[in-house]
């Protein structure tokens, strides 16, 4: 362990994902940096604990990339440092039980649970596969912002041809995806799970990025 100094260029307090990715590019910039921490491990929200021989995710269950993750990374010189697995969810219920591997998946999955709400929820899944194709077409892009001088200006031209397909969403400002649910499905056992997939009050853009 190294001695402590008496000063730093910069503090940061909590060691979680965004302290300790900001504290590492600011070392790597020939900074001095302490980070603070209240918990006896590093990680925040993505690391865990175990009791009596079960292990519990502290929070984050999983997480994807977004054009930054695995840029990161690899700037950090740590791609290669940890294996990731693909994470697939389990959506259990009384009338529904499917594997999330994908959108068409739970749509049919709830096509043949509801079959009286098929055409509303036809309706929904079809908009929320648009937005959501909009959505992905951006996120899979490089991200700008991770990265420096000409590469970011690159980055930034490729985004450019796709930045076109999120004005669909123009049409959803400011709306909740429980009030487009209801828009389509009048059945609310199909809403009610529906909603439980992302968090409560969730703005369409960011239940069609989950």
């Amino acid at each position: 362990m190294r001695a402590r100094r008496e000063s730093y260029d910069v503090v940061i307090i909590g060691a979680g994902i965004g302290g300790l990715v900001c504290g590492n590019f600011l070392a790597r910039k020939g900074l001095s940096v302490l980070i603070c921490e209240q918990h006896t491990r590093p990680g925040g929200y993505v690391c865990g604990f175990r009791r009596k021989g079960f292990y519990f995710d502290g929070g984050v269950q999983s997480f994807s990339s977004s054009g930054l993750f695995f840029p990161i990374l690899a700037k950090l010189g740590l791609l290669g440092e940890t294996r990731f697995s693909r994470a697939y969810f389990r959506l259990t219920a009384p009338d529904v039980d499917v594997v999330v591997r994908s959108l068409e998946d739970v749509e049919s999955s709830f096509l043949e649970a509801y079959p009286g709400a098929k055409e509303g929820l036809e309706k929904f899944f079809s908009l929320l596969g648009d937005l959501v194709e909009a959505m992905g077409n951006v996120v899979r892009e490089p991200n700008p912002w991770v990265e420096e001088g000409l590469g970011r200006v690159t980055a930034a031209l490729s985004l450019i041809p796709k930045i076109g397909s999120l004005r669909k969403f123009r049409l959803h400002r400011g709306e909740r995806a429980a009030d487009l649910m209801r828009r389509y499905i009048e059945d609310e056992r199909p809403r009610r799970l529906l909603s439980s997939l992302g968090y409560p009050n969730s703005s369409v853009a960011a239940y069609a990025g989950m």
